[in-house]
């Protein structure tokens, strides 16, 4: 099992011809030196490869750069169940030597929660960052290892979440660990954001700030920076005390952590919201905005059902909040739209769908009349919609293909061109949601893969 576990993760990408298929992976030599030394770790012991449960780093071996000097380690997770204990093991190498034990370090816990990398005391050296799980759901410890000669010295030791999360919160280009906690009712929720200086032998208290009420755990944590001036850590959640999506705002000032979205009255962040959308840097401007669903115009020419905008604000340097931009969601499609100022109040949305072919038109009432401004196709396919009625393919993700139809000049006669839109303004305008949630842009989509690079 051990083997099995490992060459899923140290083979890589191969190319196989039909032999190959009857035999085991070849292992380069290095991956050949790291599955020997796990071999003889647990070959007649209790102890077994494991993995991390959560976050983004789950393989039972993964290759970190600790030192940042260009020669990854292998750290290597391991488990044993008879004595309820966990283990690290960190494997390195210089130049063109094998791959021999650096160090190791236990701990007492059920299994590992998750594992962060990140230099949270600036000399350069990537600390770890270990969540450990007790077995009760939500019931973690998190324990940071920083290195001083190669060994593992603890500088936080079973500090208590529910979440974590790291961000450089006051800009010393170190990252803070911030800590999520609550009871069982989801009440009394709060966050705990600690930091470590050079030096220092323990991460110290930055400070401490209320979380919405009733978020039993966060949909989202997503770090960035409000403007220029403002880093800040947004922290999604739904709220059964506000009874939607709420974002709770988390900047750190001279006072120390605070919440500039948190309602004290009512105990919970006033960016209540019905829509479950995420907080996000919408227009890609650098910067994050937090989303309000707002009713689209009823037209009186035609029935269509009732729809919302997503208005999007933004806090400026004094963290007073402002309309910052304005697009339209899909309910059922991971795409949106940025709207022009000029459409925001007057535009509607109409939708469709037949043969697997789902649509959404952009439409407004001027002088009388209705006029079609812009139309956006999603065919859930394995091939491609056959070119016609002057669909142009925007993009392709997750299993979907995204057309877009503009009417001509002549079916917008009557109507100023202010109101108008191009391919290319569509193009810029139009995003995609990644399978996390998170916003990509098309320039973004192409640059990472070509749409179809047999054409």
């Amino acid at each position: 099992m051990c083997f099995l576990m490992l060459v899923v993760f140290l083979s890589g990408c191969m190319v196989m011809n039909t032999a190959d298929l009857l035999s085991l992976p070849r292992l380069l030599p290095d991956h050949a030196d790291i599955l020997k030394i796990v071999n003889d770790v647990t070959s007649g012991s209790n102890w077994t490869t494991t993995s991390p449960q959560s976050g983004t780093n789950r393989s039972p071996v993964q290759l970190v750069d600790l030192y940042q000097d260009g020669i990854p380690e292998a750290i290597v997770f391991l488990s044993n169940s008879i004595d309820v204990q966990l283990q690290v093991m960190i494997l390195s190498k210089t130049g063109e030597s094998k791959y021999t034990p650096l160090t190791s370090y236990t701990l007492n816990a059920v299994s590992f929660e998750r594992v962060e990398y990140a230099d949270v005391n600036g000399d350069g050296i990537l600390e770890m960052i270990i969540g450990q799980s007790f077995g009760a759901k939500s019931n973690y410890t998190a324990t940071v290892y920083t290195l001083v000669n190669d060994e593992p010295v603890a500088v936080l030791t079973n500090a208590p979440y529910t979440s974590l999360y790291v961000h450089d919160l006051n800009g010393d280009e170190k990252g803070e660990l911030l800590l999520l906690n609550h009871d069982e009712t989801g009440n009394n929720a709060y966050a705990e954001l600690f930091g470590l200086n050079p030096g220092d032998s323990a991460m110290q208290p930055l400070g401490r700030a209320p979380l919405s009420a009733g978020v039993r755990a966060p949909s989202k944590i997503v770090g960035g920076r409000l403007n220029e001036e403002m880093p800040a850590v947004i922290v999604d959640g739904y709220s059964t005390a506000a009874q939607g999506m709420v974002s709770d705002v988390l900047i750190l000032t001279e006072e120390g952590l605070v919440n500039i979205s948190f309602d004290a009255i009512y105990n919970f962040s006033y960016t209540g919201r019905a829509r479950m959308v995420h907080a996000m840097d919408v227009d890609f401007d650098g910067f994050l905005e937090i989303p309000k669903a707002v009713p689209m115009p009823q037209p009186q020419k035609v029935d269509v059902e009732p729809d919302t905008y997503l208005f999007w604000f933004a806090y400026d340097k004094s963290a007073d909040i402002f309309r910052h931009a304005v697009t339209y969601q899909a309910h059922a499609d991971p795409w949106y739209f940025l709207f022009p100022e000029e459409w925001v109040g007057r535009v509607y949305a109409r939708h469709s769908e037949s043969g697997g072919l789902k649509t959404t038109t952009f439409s407004m009432e001027y002088n009388g009349y209705q006029y079609d401004l812009l139309s956006i196709h999603v065919y859930v396919s394995d091939t491609r919609l056959a070119e016609a009625d002057n669909k142009e393919l925007l993009t392709q993700s997750q299993g979907r293909y995204f057309y877009v139809t503009i009417p001509g000049r002549s079916k917008l006669s009557g109507l100023p061109d202010k109101y108008w839109v191009n391919f290319g303004e569509v193009k810029r305008r139009f995003a995609i949601l990644d399978s996390n949630g998170d916003n990509r842009r098309l320039a973004e989509l192409a640059a990472a893969a070509p749409l179809f690079p047999d054409d």
